[in-house]
């Protein structure tokens, strides 16, 4: 993951001199390098600004053997990347009065597909979601390691 932290930390940083220039041909040969420096077969970028798309595509392979390069269109597993902004809508939202973290996650989605043997006394609410204190299974090794994308 470290690799993952130090490409994402780079495009932050890089991101608003990259929107204030329109060529940005320097700041994807700076996260190639990036890249090929700490031996990363492929990564996928998306650059935006507000509204706009700047720039979508990838750097690298998709696959070691087969050799397949990364595109705009390669799919990733992101994994945890996604917690994060799930978290910041979640408080948004929170702050905004339109949920509770403090609220059973049953009151907002009546039909999860997740088994609560204590819900009457003990409901799992939007904060233990977030604080990963729910109770709920995670996924097995074979589970997480399906990489079919259509499943």
């Amino acid at each position: 993951m470290r690799w993952l932290s130090l490409v994402t930390l780079y495009f932050l940083l890089s991101l608003p001199a990259a929107a204030a220039d329109p060529d940005l041909r320097p700041l994807l040969d700076k996260i190639d390098a990036l890249r090929r420096e700490h031996a990363i077969p492929g990564v996928g970028i998306a650059i935006v600004s507000q509204a706009k798309v700047l720039w979508v595509g990838g750097f690298g392979v998709m696959d070691l053997q087969t050799r397949q390069p990364v595109t705009a269109d390669t799919i990733f597993r992101i994994g945890s990347v996604t917690k994060m902004f799930t978290a910041l809508g979640l408080i948004m939202l929170d702050e905004a009065r339109k949920l509770s973290l403090d609220q059973p996650v049953r009151e907002l989605t009546p039909d999860a597909p997740y088994t609560n043997p204590h819900e009457r006394t003990h409901p799992v609410t939007v904060a233990q979601l977030l604080e990963h204190t729910a109770g709920l299974q995670d996924l097995s090794k074979a589970e997480f390691e399906h990489s079919d994308p259509k499943p």
